[in-house]
């Protein structure tokens, strides 16, 4: 993808990944209630490999390889995207390891994922805990993944926009720090908030600016990682996963020792404040240059 459109792109993949978390639990529940679970897991398992299928058929690692993409199409792209993109014989991973910037980049998506994580674990629980039934905690409990799809999105555009504006990719840090600010000071007010639907909404809230960040994050993997973008990418989202592991345990202990179910949401607003800091340390015009 060209430099000054990879937000878009990256937004518009994590906007719909988030609409199928969203939507996709009402849908099984259907299905279960008609089909069974047998057969739902069914369904989705050989849908699965009818998009494997149609992926192998269609994707191609280059646009020259895509018959339906013209000259013109092929230099706007290659043009826009910069030199030093090409095959890669080996990932040196000593000069990986040894980039701040890259263990930065890092560090802020364990940020984005540990607070994300509460919205899709236990925010429901959360709310049957404050008194909502099942049914309510069921439906409240995916509004953080509808304002998240709009953030990612918007994100997309919005890091597309600066780094066209100020003409600099340095720009995309502004992004980090305001989403991730703005979503901490909102996740730690929804502790204050007495109505449970309506501390929903502030949480939800918090999940879009939290997902703003996320274009910018993988946009930064592009810029940076050049040839090497997918095990830039592939160790940022390691620790994404790492927060996804570490937080229903803190959680779980959390509630367990205190009692208090605000306790992971405090923690939470202060991780995204931390990620906020980070962003201003990142430095997207810092390419990881392979040894000759």
């Amino acid at each position: 993808m060209p430099k000054a459109e990879r937000g878009f792109a990256t937004g518009l993949m994590w906007m719909f990944g988030r609409l199928g978390g969203a939507v996709t639990p009402a849908i099984v529940v259907v299905m279960i209630s008609r089909m069974g679970w047998r057969s739902t897991f069914w369904f989705f398992g050989v849908l699965g490999i009818v998009w494997a299928a149609f992926f192998w058929m269609w994707f191609r690692d280059s646009p020259r390889e895509k018959t339906d993409v013209n000259e013109a199409e092929v230099r706007l792209i290659e043009q826009g995207r910069g030199s030093g993109i090409k095959d890669h014989a080996r990932v040196p991973w000593k000069i990986l390891l040894a980039s701040a910037n890259l263990w930065v980049i890092c560090l802020q998506y364990f940020c984005v994922s540990y607070g994300w994580w509460f919205y899709i674990t236990w925010l429901p629980t959360s709310l049957r805990s404050r008194g909502v039934s099942m049914l309510k905690s069921g439906v409240f409990g995916g509004m953080p993944l509808f304002f998240g799809a709009a953030g990612a999105v918007l994100g997309g555009l919005l890091t597309d926009f600066v780094v066209k504006k100020s003409g600099t990719l340095k720009s995309r840090r502004y992004i980090g720090f305001v989403g991730f600010g703005v979503g901490s000071s909102l996740m730690l007010s929804s502790v204050w908030v007495k109505d449970p639907i309506t501390s929903v909404l502030v949480i939800s809230l918090s999940s879009f600016f939290g997902d703003l960040v996320l274009a910018s994050s993988w946009s930064v993997c592009m810029d940076i990682g050049q040839e090497l973008a997918g095990t830039v990418s592939g160790c940022m989202n390691t620790w994404g996963n790492l927060a996804g592991f570490l937080f229903p345990i803190v959680t779980g202990f959390l509630i367990q020792d205190f009692g208090r179910w605000d306790l992971p949401i405090i923690v939470a607003s202060a991780v995204f404040f931390v990620g906020a800091l980070l962003w201003l340390r990142i430095d997207p015009t810092e390419v990881l240059v392979l040894p000759v």
